[in-house]
């Protein structure tokens, strides 16, 4: 264990027919950019339909040095995250999803800088305002500042603490998780702690200046650390398509540059 290692936590899991082609995109784009950061590689395996696919899966990793752990299929991402942090022992842990493409140098250095700040309690390749009130009235209202649980990095002591108790048995119980009114966010800011959207530029913004990172659904995204499948699948939109999810992300905090970019 470093005194400035980071755990990063890829999430392999197998259930998309097209897995193989995602977990070679993380590891052409984890093989592609400098970490920055003394990093040791852990992959979860889950989700995999037959036992022959999770060995295609696994000789994939082979070259990458990394410590592996076979997990049962539930708790969607989070719930993996949670089962797995309490093996983890080095001081900073890294999540990243099976969707997940590295787009930058040195960025595991550049979110743990910014995690370095004691009055930083989380950071994260992405955040949003996006409310899903609509979907269940739990759900705080628009803007519901939250970081996307995916490429965000905590103190391995946070994550135990914050990642506690939870449970995850359906998708909604996931999505609260991530922007429901006991989020992770939310723990994190009632720890008196902030959360920091990081770029590409090593910038750590506040929530008040997430609008301003050019990052998730802004532009064109180029200051982004970590790409993942709602990023990508952000550039495949039709102008209209995009304004839409522009606003239903950033609503009226919305400058008219980053409508005007994407066109």
């Amino acid at each position: 264990m470093s005194e400035d290692a980071t755990a990063l936590v890829f999430l392999a899991r197998g259930y998309e027919d097209d897995h193989l082609d995602r977990f070679r995109r993380f590891i052409r784009s984890y093989a592609s950019f400098s970490t920055g950061q003394p990093t040791h590689l852990h992959v979860i395996f889950k989700g995999f339909h037959t036992a022959e696919h999770e060995r295609s899966a696994r000789l994939l990793f082979e070259a990458l040095p990394h410590t592996a752990h076979v997990m049962e299929d539930v708790g969607f991402d989070i719930g993996a995250y949670a089962a797995v942090v309490g093996y983890l022992n080095d001081p900073y842990v890294c999540f990243l999803n099976s969707n997940s493409e590295i787009i930058s140098e040195n960025w595991l250095g550049k979110l743990i800088s910014n995690l370095r700040d004691p009055a930083v309690g989380m950071v994260g390749a992405t955040g949003s305002c996006e409310s899903l009130n609509y979907l269940h009235p739990d759900f705080p209202r628009f803007p519901n500042p939250h970081l996307r649980t995916n490429a965000f990095a905590l103190r391995v002591k946070d994550a135990q603490r914050f990642l506690d108790g939870i449970y995850i048995r359906e998708k909604i119980d996931a999505w609260r998780f991530e922007s429901g009114p006991d989020s992770l966010t939310r723990r994190v800011f009632s720890a008196a702690l902030t959360c920091l959207v990081v770029g590409r530029d090593g910038r750590g913004y506040g929530p008040s200046a997430w609008i301003d990172s050019e990052t998730f659904r802004q532009g064109l995204q180029s200051n982004l650390l970590v790409g993942d499948n709602v990023t990508r699948a952000y550039f495949d939109m039709s102008p209209s398509e995009r304004d839409r999810i522009v606003f239903k992300t950033w609503g009226g905090f919305v400058h008219p540059r980053l409508f005007a970019s994407t066109l």
